[in-house]
């Protein structure tokens, strides 16, 4: 998203928004502008946080992003070692990784800021015996949170990558399923067009309007509708086209959509 427009988001929101998320489809820290829009959010007083593989990272680019003010950045790092590392990122770049979050950390430390630093470890199959250690590493290094949560994988590929014991879970309690995030946020393309979340990949027939008609788009039927149906109030209708109904929890199919 350019600035202009990131500007015009922010300004339409900034008097209600609590935390901007900088971050969607890609990677952060190959944005040209994310230190300008770190900035912008600070002036505004709203909280901005980031999420990133720290891959490619320049680190002036890290240390760009830290003098900017940014409040939180999350660390997607899902192994404690190279080969579970690489058999979900498909690079050999683990060591390259911890050494960018170490210099953060570093950094941080040297410029004196008040940021949260968070490692967030996706587990699968193939990495789910090395959290503890990953817990313990994140503690050592000074990392300030250590975060788990299953692997999001399309339902093909649910039996590879995620323990069984996972999936006995999420069947159990699935039909009891709901979903608050249309309640609390709200995401806004690069092009300005609005999503509900960014849980399914994007196509632009399920784009509900330009971020501009929001408080219209919020009181209008598609938006009750998806408050609806995300709360368990009414079944997906195949008419309405929009992410919901191709969101395995909201549709009630018995796959984990993390």
């Amino acid at each position: 998203m350019d600035l202009t427009t990131f500007e015009e988001v922010l300004g339409l929101f900034a008097d209600t928004a609590l935390i901007a998320l900088l971050y969607g489809y890609g990677e952060p820290l190959l944005d040209p502008t994310i230190g300008e829009k770190i900035e912008t959010c600070s002036r505004a007083g709203v909280t901005s946080m980031i999420s990133t593989d720290l891959l490619p990272a320049d680190r002036k680019v890290i240390a760009d992003v830290v003098d900017a003010g940014i409040d939180a950045i999350r660390i997607s790092l899902h192994g404690d070692s190279r080969g579970t590392y690489e058999k979900y990122a498909r690079t050999d770049k683990y060591e390259e990784v911890l050494d960018n979050l170490r210099f953060l950390l570093a950094y941080r430390s040297r410029r004196e800021k008040h940021l949260l630093i968070e490692w967030l470890f996706c587990f699968h199959n193939y990495n789910v015996h090395e959290i503890e250690s990953a817990r313990q590493k994140a503690r050592d290094m000074g990392v300030d949170h250590f975060r788990v949560t299953p692997l999001w994988v399309p339902p093909e590929a649910a039996s590879e990558w995620m323990p069984p014991q996972v999936l006995e879970e999420f069947v159990k309690d699935a039909a009891d399923l709901t979903c608050s995030i249309h309640y609390r946020e709200i995401m806004v393309n690069w092009d300005g067009t609005l999503r509900p979340c960014c849980r399914n990949e994007r196509t632009l027939k399920l784009d509900l309007g330009d971020f501009r008609d929001f408080e219209e788009l919020w009181k209008g039927p598609i938006y009750k509708y998806i408050r609806n149906v995300s709360s368990g109030r009414c079944k997906p209708d195949a008419a309405m086209e929009v992410p919901c109904n191709v969101c395995e929890i909201v549709s009630g199919r018995k796959v984990p959509n993390w």
